[in-house]
């Protein structure tokens, strides 16, 4: 399928997984900010638990960030933190203005580890 030139980019080296291109990637996005502009949080947030739900935290807070979902963001990112990678919770806490890291309890632990 990559070799087809269908947009589509393997995700290993065996061709069992693939991503988009980013220029279809990028497509995709912007007709659905456009139709549907209230849209992409409600899809982040799903797809952050469906990364939870299948074992990779990493990518559950990424969409949990995406989704301006401070209190599942919080709370995924203090269930990984002794596993995360400082890059991972800088990125998290990075996003949200820190009035935003106080006032939501799962979320300010991680910031007052030191982390930021």
């Amino acid at each position: 399928m990559s070799r087809g030139n269908l947009l589509l980019i393997p995700v290993d080296r065996n061709d069992t997984g693939y991503r988009y291109h980013p220029l279809l990637r990028d497509c995709l996005r912007n007709e659905l900010r456009r139709d549907e502009p209230g849209r992409a949080r409600e899809l982040h947030r799903r797809t952050s638990a469906w990364y939870a739900e299948h074992g990779d935290p990493d990518r559950a807070i990424e969409h949990a960030v995406a989704a301006e979902d401070a209190e599942r963001a919080g709370e995924l990112l203090w269930a990984r933190l002794p596993h995360s990678q400082l890059t991972t919770v800088q990125r998290c806490l990075d996003r949200f203005p820190a009035g935003e890291i106080a006032a939501h309890p799962s979320l300010a632990p991680s910031a007052a580890t030191g982390q930021r």
